[in-house]
């Protein structure tokens, strides 16, 4: 059975998060009573902090290396919230109430723990085995009981393929969730890619012969307005991937002052101009429309900093 609530991402985020286990030994029944160390602290869950609070619930309440690992992280807070703060009468939150919660947890949910037990258990077994690409099928299945999902998976062995360094698991998955991030960040932070348009004849051929409809986007170099569409709406994930990939899409700059083709007097620019006043009726940028392979109108969009109001317009185009 699957977690109830979102244990997945938790799981794939345990991958790479690893604790040491401390030799100290407690006076557990006095130290249960007191404040996590982070907490009287106000310390804002430094790792080195997080660890010495780690090190006394599991010293006292005999945690094994697996259930370290499990509640080191998010999960712990994700506890603290659903349970701790509702332990006993008074405000004070102490180990004890931790430990309490965590008990509770397991209790309410039984497969949900069975499977992150599981999960983790995976994990620890490979985090210091060396990277081996000819074995690499062997510690697929051991990936799969971490939670990571197939396709993640293959990226991973991809990403190990294309740098062939001698890392242990845990490092190569510290290498490549970096490099997901700075990706994600990048492609957050970079508008939709537009195709330069060619001219709306053209532009509808391409259209047909993909088998999709054609957006048209009238804007300028000099254009403040649609610069601040761009960052604020056109970088949005999921319109960044109908305009990429659901339609054909076309930019078209009225400012363009490349000559139309050898010799000719007419701009680029000047040839967008006339397109969008003659067969639109229109003169703004930003300005958005959504045709058909064969010329009709299915949607238009003027200047909006809405990103819902954008996704309504391509949902309308799509139709």
């Amino acid at each position: 059975m699957k977690p109830s609530i979102s244990l997945l991402p938790v799981l794939f985020l345990l991958l790479v998060s690893f604790t040491s286990c401390s030799q100290d030994k407690y006076d557990c029944a006095e130290i249960l009573q007191q404040e996590p160390y982070t907490v009287r602290k106000h310390i804002n869950f430094d790792k080195d902090s997080v660890d010495l609070d780690m090190d006394i619930l599991a010293e006292c309440g005999q945690m094994d290396s697996v259930d370290r690992a499990i509640f080191t992280g998010p999960m712990l807070g994700q506890i603290m919230v659903m349970y701790a703060t509702d332990l006993g009468g008074d405000k004070k939150l102490t180990f004890q109430k931790i430990l309490d919660a965590i008990e509770l947890y397991k209790k309410d949910h039984t497969d949900d723990y069975a499977f992150l037990r599981k999960g983790t258990s995976a994990r620890l077994s490979i985090q210091y085995l060396p990277v081996n690409l000819s074995e690499f099928d062997q510690v697929r299945p051991k990936l799969i009981e971490t939670g990571m999902p197939a396709t993640t998976i293959d990226k991973f062995e991809t990403f190990l393929k294309s740098k062939n360094r001698n890392w242990s698991y845990k490092e190569a998955m510290d290498a490549f969730l970096a490099a997901e991030n700075a990706q994600k960040t990048q492609t957050r932070n970079t508008p939709a890619q537009f195709n330069e348009l060619p001219d709306l004849i053209s532009a509808l051929a391409l259209s047909k012969k993909a088998n999709k409809h054609c957006l048209i986007y009238f804007t300028g170099w000099t254009c403040v307005n649609s610069r601040k569409m761009e960052v604020q709406v056109l970088n949005d994930p999921e319109i960044k991937s109908i305009i990429e990939n659901d339609l054909m899409s076309f930019s078209a700059y009225v400012d363009d002052r490349t000559p139309k083709s050898n010799g000719a007097k007419e701009t680029i620019g000047q040839a967008h101009t006339k397109l969008e006043v003659d067969f639109f009726k229109k003169a703004s940028q930003p300005y958005f429309v959504i045709l058909s392979p064969d010329g009709k109108i299915l949607a238009t969009q003027e200047i909006t900093y809405s990103v819902e109001a954008f996704k309504a317009f391509l949902e309308k185009g799509l139709k």
